[in-house]
């Protein structure tokens, strides 16, 4: 105990110890700096990056663009004014966000199933309606009236309203995030619904360290280093003595996975 004691040996202990946080230190800096510059050519690649269309494996047209990362949502309102906006728009903690604007363009619609009714008010109407199934997740629906007054005497046609009593579009959409051959993580979506468009396509992760799938943005924690204190035993191998008392010691480890 007086030999632990001894100002010497504490001096070089403390030495030991601060000399391996600041190795710590250092290399986990250096390890935030690698994820910074991924992140900071991921944003540099999707600042400029636009909407692309291909056709997937099934024939539907996909759409994708590169997503951004956000460090910290204070980051986001330099990369995408639009979606910061959105964020504040929600409650809870926002980790992922995506903006998807579509449109669905139709052919023209010819429509058969007209029948000439009387309605109130000596006035008639045509009424009308459209289905269409495309498979179980898509579907277009919609019907109405359309309404006119005739005068007897001179065959004279008012035309007056038409009123939409039914109007639906059922439709899906598939999307998602992956990572490309080239390294760079995108954004896609895809419809089954005919003639589907992405007019605009944004998606953001906001502090990547909590989302398990974009580790690459996040500083890898394959190496580390520690110290321990504590009470225990030693064996002197070369004279097979046991000795026991406080110990203080520092180690490395580095993870294969």
């Amino acid at each position: 105990m007086e030999k632990f004691f001894n100002s010497k040996i504490v001096s070089t202990i403390l030495i030991v110890v601060v000399l391996f946080f600041l190795v710590s230190w250092g290399i986990n800096k250096y390890l935030d700096l690698k994820a910074d510059l991924r992140i900071s050519e991921q944003n540099a690649s999707a600042l400029k990056d636009s909407i692309r269309v291909k056709t997937n494996k099934v024939g539907n047209l996909e759409f994708s663009k590169e997503i951004l990362v956000a460090k910290h949502k204070s980051d986001l309102e330099g990369l995408n004014h639009r979606m910061a906006k959105m964020v504040k728009e929600y409650d809870g903690e926002i980790n992922e966000l995506m903006d998807l604007v579509a449109t669905i363009k139709s052919d023209t619609v010819i429509i058969d199933n007209t029948k000439l009714i009387s309605l109130p008010n000596n006035t008639n109407g045509f009424t009308w309606s459209y289905n269409e199934v495309f498979d179980a997740d898509n579907s277009r629906s919609f019907a109405g009236i359309t309404k006119f007054k005739l005068d007897s005497l001179s065959n004279l046609i008012t035309p007056l309203q038409t009123v939409i009593t039914k109007d639906e579009i059922k439709f899906n959409i598939t999307q998602g995030i992956r990572t490309r051959k080239d390294g760079k993580v995108e954004m896609f979506a895809s419809s089954k619904y005919p003639k589907f468009a992405a007019e605009e396509l944004n998606s953001v992760i906001i502090d990547p360290s909590t989302h398990p799938a974009l580790d690459k943005f996040t500083r890898e924690k394959r190496f580390k280093l520690g110290v321990y204190a504590g009470y225990g035993a030693t064996i002197n191998l070369s004279t097979s003595n046991v000795t026991a008392g406080p110990q203080i010691g520092a180690g490395a480890t580095y993870s294969l996975w």
